[in-house]
């Protein structure tokens, strides 16, 4: 044989061998890399449930918003309560750790704002949000309580204030 025609079959038998161990490869590794049908639904199961249960815990914590309100109303509302919730929270400090932030009662504050403003008592409403916006200066509400004390001044013709 002539040495370009060994060099062909012998190109064409490494080429073979080498198409040969990439075939066997894949085959062997296929089934390592394809996910099982059972495996998949039980992930999509999962999926699910997570869901399930991120919605539940959204619910429960609107609930406990909704509740902290509720209590932060009837507290700002009875003075006697007030106090009793004041030693109450002040064991509880030396109790629970610090990390947890304390409890905004900006909502309830702006709501008495609101039904104050409503009532033409100006002079509560610029009392309740200075006290707003001083406790609470990162809250949403605090722009609310400047408009609302800009128009109780406005009402009061302050107008140097406003």
């Amino acid at each position: 044989m002539k040495t370009g025609m060994r060099k062909s079959l012998l190109f064409l038998n490494f080429s073979f061998v080498v198409f040969c161990g990439l075939v066997m490869g894949f085959l062997h590794f296929k089934n390592f890399f394809s996910i099982d049908p059972a495996a998949e639904h039980e992930v999509v199961v999962l999926r699910s449930e997570l869901e399930d249960l991120k919605m539940q815990n959204q619910i429960l914590s609107y609930r406990l918003q909704d509740f902290q309100t509720s209590v932060a109303g009837w507290v700002e509302k009875n003075p006697s309560l007030q106090k009793t919730m004041m030693a109450k929270n002040i064991l509880s400090v030396s109790r629970s750790p610090s990390s947890l932030p304390p409890m905004d009662l900006s909502s309830v504050l702006i709501q008495g704002l609101t039904v104050k403003f409503n009532e033409n008592d100006f002079k509560s409403v610029v009392k309740d949000a200075e006290k707003l916006i001083s406790k609470y200066p990162t809250s949403p509400f605090v722009v609310e309580s400047y408009f609302f004390m800009a128009e109780a001044y406005f009402k009061m013709q302050k107008f140097e204030k406003v």
